[in-house]
């Protein structure tokens, strides 16, 4: 797949792996099983949610002199799944340092980039991802997942035109076909977060009240825009996508009724019907807060169907459904 360059921008500190070391009950278990086996158990552990269960087992054979390169590309990668995305920077710097083969430098390099994306440092993912060769060296599927993660990057480095531009493009290219559906769930929800955040920029709190209606009409048009984008991201079925989908929908939707409550009221009203107005807003805006509480509930729900309600984003659903007053 993708080749990463052997320099690298320092991130994080060197990887210790003292730090994930299991409990003395634990490694004592671990001693009595097969590497092979424990690894095994570790992915299977990974995969189902159980990423603390995954680092426990991966740390223990990288103590034991176990390490391979696949030990450490999946620990980096449990540390990915806890969103953990310095200790995953940390660990794929010690396999890209270790192992200068193609196939690791190809795989570990580019969840490197994807990693410096989820640790908000999208320029250096930039830089990252533009260090990999291109061209000849690509099949379909890595130009696509490579074009993927270098149009999000773009997009949150505020290159926003060529990143909208090569996500949409490779979107549409890959239409048709079952690949890479993490990558197109991601793109997918970059453009739906790009168009979240236009409207976030519309006030509807503002004189004059013919402003406001325009302003509010506009944002209901680009939070509907982003509600088919995150649709496609659930007709693929990826869950950490979905989840922070509906999170990202439902802020949308509280911002919005926040800001409703808080427009001020036209000048030419009198102190009753200045509170009239304001009643009449709280009614009318229920509706818009009503919104938000389903987007939460929904990603919850798709949250514990994967076992995901305690990552860090099934919990900020949760907090944020249950400070709804509903």
């Amino acid at each position: 797949m993708l080749i990463a360059c052997a320099t690298h921008s320092i991130v994080a500190p060197p990887y210790d792996v003292l730090t994930d070391a299991p409990s003395a009950a634990l490694a004592e278990l671990f001693a009595s099983s097969e590497p092979d086996a424990l690894f095994q158990e570790a992915i299977n552990r990974r995969m189902t949610g159980d990423s603390q269960g995954a680092i426990d087992r991966l740390a223990w054979l990288e103590q034991q002199g176990h390490g391979s390169s696949h030990v450490l590309y999946e620990l980096a990668l449990a540390h990915e799944t806890q969103e953990d995305f310095s200790t995953a920077i940390a660990v794929y710097d010690l396999l890209l340092g270790r192992d200068t083969s193609q196939s690791v430098q190809q795989d570990a390099g580019f969840r490197r980039a994807l990693a410096l994306l989820g640790l908000g440092s999208p320029q250096l993912a930039v830089e990252q991802l533009l260090a990999l060769p291109g061209g000849e060296v690509f099949n379909n599927t890595d130009r696509h997942t490579f074009d993927l993660g270098l149009g999000v990057a773009w997009m949150r480095s505020n290159k926003m035109g060529p990143g909208m531009e090569l996500v949409l493009s490779t979107l549409e290219a890959t239409a048709d076909s079952n690949s890479i559906p993490w990558m197109r769930a991601m793109g997918w929800h970059a453009l739906a977060f790009e168009r979240l955040a236009q409207a976030e920029k519309i006030r509807v709190d503002r004189r004059p009240y013919r402003r406001a209606a325009r302003n509010l009409r506009a944002r209901a048009s680009l939070i509907a825009e982003a509600e088919r984008y995150l649709i496609e991201v659930v007709n693929l079925g990826e869950p950490t996508w979905i989840l922070v989908g509906m999170r990202d929908l439902g802020d949308a939707f509280i911002h919005t009724y926040e800001e409703l409550n808080n427009s001020p009221v036209p000048n030419r009203l009198n102190p009753e019907q200045s509170k009239i107005y304001r009643e009449l807003m709280q009614e009318r805006s229920q509706s818009v807060l009503a919104k938000g509480w389903k987007a939460y509930d929904q990603g919850l729900d798709i949250a514990g169907r994967f076992g995901l309600q305690n990552s860090r984003v099934g919990l900020e659903l949760q907090s944020r459904r249950n400070a709804i007053p509903f």
